[in-house]
């Protein structure tokens, strides 16, 4: 029997000794972009022990290795955290760009706190549920763990209804802003005119215009 102890090659992990070999293949079975939009993902970089090098060293060897957190608003517990695979940075392309450049990840959407009629302590209970904005409340399942949360049914109605009158007004919206910068851009107009005119009538202005050159007036 050979006393000589066989040691992984030096890119092996821990997390590579205990993945599912099948995992690569399981993580490309994606639902479709409509469906991802409503996920909530986050790219970072997690220790991961090297296990090859912490036996050769006789201590834990870490190395940063990026990671994916996917997140299902409405449910608490639908959370994944794995290392991120080739075609989770393909399929979160914008996500893990932002990753890639050290900004933080974005949550898109209008937050629930625009919501008049939702107290501060019922969006508090929404967050809890990772649903933050009111398209997440909109479209949350009647299945989910946020539906527990008291009122649910009338809330996700309303937000609906809040969207589709949003929607339905954005034409309207988008011409009263720009009459608001019209308006803008010419009351800035008006007081440009409004200085000028103070600087050519001021009297001070006019005896200097007229006063030539030579001494200057006796105190």
């Amino acid at each position: 029997m050979s006393d000589t102890t066989t040691i992984p090659s030096e890119g092996l992990t821990l997390d590579e000794l205990q993945r599912n070999p099948f995992a690569a293949e399981q993580s490309m079975q994606y639902g479709s972009p409509e469906e991802d939009k409503k996920l909530m993902v986050r790219f970072y970089l997690h220790p991961v022990e090297q296990a090859a090098q912490s036996i050769k060293a006789g201590r834990k060897i870490y190395k940063d290795t990026e990671y994916v957190e996917i997140l299902i608003p409405g449910d608490k517990h639908s959370i994944i955290k794995r290392p991120a695979f080739g075609m989770d940075k393909q399929r979160f392309a914008e996500a893990y760009k932002r990753f890639k450049s050290g900004q933080h990840q974005e949550v898109q959407g209008t937050p629930l706190s625009v919501l008049v009629w939702m107290s501060e302590s019922k969006i508090k209970e929404y967050e809890f549920f990772n649903v933050l904005t009111v398209e997440q409340l909109a479209q949350a399942s009647d299945g989910s763990q946020v539906a527990s949360v008291m009122g649910f049914v009338e809330d996700k109605r309303r937000a609906q209804a809040y969207l589709d009158t949003a929607t339905g007004n954005a034409p309207i919206t988008e011409l009263q802003e720009q009459l608001h910068r019209r308006d803008a851009e010419l009351e800035s107009l008006k007081q440009e005119m409004a200085e000028m005119n103070s600087r050519i009538s001021s009297p001070t202005s006019v005896q200097l215009e007229k006063r030539g050159p030579g001494r200057p007036p006796k105190e």
